[in-house]
């Protein structure tokens, strides 16, 4: 389930951030046990920002 959510988050990311349907895979390294069920929408996002703005 958490990683389906992070998933569908990515994908809602993209479409908003570069306003077409790129297809990018995400690749989440292990952290802690419940980090990414404790994870927040709005620390994604901003987490994703902050490397989509580096890279582009």
């Amino acid at each position: 389930m958490t990683r389906n959510r992070l998933r569908r988050w990515g994908k809602e990311f993209v479409r908003d951030f570069t306003k077409n349907n790129m297809d990018i895979n995400f690749i989440f390294k292990n952290r802690g046990k419940d980090f990414y069920k404790k994870l927040s929408h709005d620390e994604f996002d901003k987490a994703l920002e902050k490397v989509f703005r580096k890279a582009l």
